[in-house]
């Protein structure tokens, strides 16, 4: 769980994917947290 600016955004993930809900703007905390998973963007 992420918190930036009071929101909350969740990383759920498993051996060879992973799903953001309610990502912020700046992802880029996110995607580090991924780090070695594919990321794609819908």
């Amino acid at each position: 769980m992420f918190f930036v600016d009071g929101n909350r955004s969740y990383l759920a993930g498993g051996a060879h994917s992973a799903a953001v809900v309610g990502p912020p703007r700046d992802i880029d905390e996110v995607i580090a947290a991924a780090t070695g998973l594919p990321v794609v963007r819908r």
